[in-house]
Formats: structure tokens, C-alpha cells, sequence
């Protein structure tokens, strides 16, 4: 069984003919929030910019929409910033496993996390936003919403949603 960290989607092979035909991802941001599946978004995003020398932008939010993180519900403002400097140590040690060479842009944000991406993606204008897939069931996605639904209609770019536990397609 092959590891569902890794992305067998674009072989060797394949890679070298497309970056011959010329690459259309030159800007990648990945928005992880820690997860499995946000580190499979992050190797995802690392070997696709590593085929076509793009740059990597990886952003994590920190959520601090009222009445859904319990985390700042006894004084949002000590929280927030711990929760920042979390953020920052855990982007960090996720870039730090990435290949050499990659020219990376680390960048935490606070606030509703879907809306804090587009407006990430609005500045930094990636050709390809990776995010992973919900993480919580139908009845979740109702009342809380999901983040890949919130960003996929509102930003400008070619959107990649990672669908939760799945593992690659073997070839």
C-alpha cells in the first residue's frame, strides 16, 4: 500500500513534457490547517511547484469566528495571540520537511478561515489554490459550513480540493 502523503498524480515523465509545454502554475498557495489531509495538500503543493520551480505559499488560520472556537472563549485575546505564535511554530515544521530549493512564503491570519483565504488569495494571486476537502460530515458542512465551499466561488485561480483520507490513484 502506498503512502496517502504522497501525490502519484504527475509522474516524472509526464512532468518533464509539461514543463517543456510550459507550466501553468507559477504561484501555489496552499491553505493547511494542520490536518492529514492539509499535510497532503502541503506535499501536493511541493511537488507540483518543484516540477515547474513555482513559488509556494502555505497560510493557516487561525479561527476566531465567535461562537465556533471554543479556544477563545475565555479571553479571545491572550488565545489569539498563543494560538498565532502555535500557528507560526506549526508552519515552521511543516515547510522545514519540504525539499530544498523551494522558494516558500509562510502566512498566518486570523479570523473566519474561508474568507481569510480568499482575501490571501486576492493579495498574493496564486495560479493554483490547494485546499483539503471537509473534514466533517454532512450534518457539519450544514451548520458550520465548509471552508473548500467558501473559497471555491470566490477566488480567481484553479482551485484543488484534496478529498479527506483518500489515497492516490495507483498506476
Amino acid at each position: 500500500m502506498s503512502d496517502p502523503t504522497t501525490c502519484d498524480c504527475v509522474k516524472r515523465d509526464d512532468a518533464q513534457s509539461l514543463a517543456a509545454d510550459g507550466w501553468p502554475f507559477h504561484r501555489i498557495l496552499i491553505a493547511t490547517d494542520g490536518s492529514h489531509t492539509g499535510a497532503r495538500a502541503l506535499q501536493m503543493g511541493a511537488r507540483l511547484a518543484g516540477i515547474g520551480e513555482a513559488q509556494l505559499g502555505v497560510v493557516y488560520v487561525v479561527n476566531n469566528v465567535a461562537g465556533f472556537s471554543p479556544q477563545f472563549a475565555w479571553g479571545p485575546h491572550t488565545y489569539e495571540a498563543e494560538y498565532t505564535e502555535k500557528a507560526h511554530e506549526l508552519l515552521d515544521r511543516l515547510t522545514r520537511k519540504l525539499p530544498l530549493g523551494l522558494a516558500v512564503e509562510r502566512i498566518v491570519r486570523v479570523g473566519d478561515p474561508g474568507k481569510e483565504i480568499v482575501a490571501v488569495a486576492e493579495t498574493w494571486k496564486p495560479d493554483l489554490l490547494i485546499v483539503g476537502g471537509p473534514s466533517h460530515r454532512r450534518l457539519g458542512r450544514l451548520l458550520l459550513g465548509s471552508v473548500d465551499e467558501a473559497v471555491l466561488d470566490r477566488v480567481h485561480c484553479c482551485v484543488l480540493i484534496l478529498p479527506p483520507d483518500a489515497e492516490p490513484a495507483s498506476r
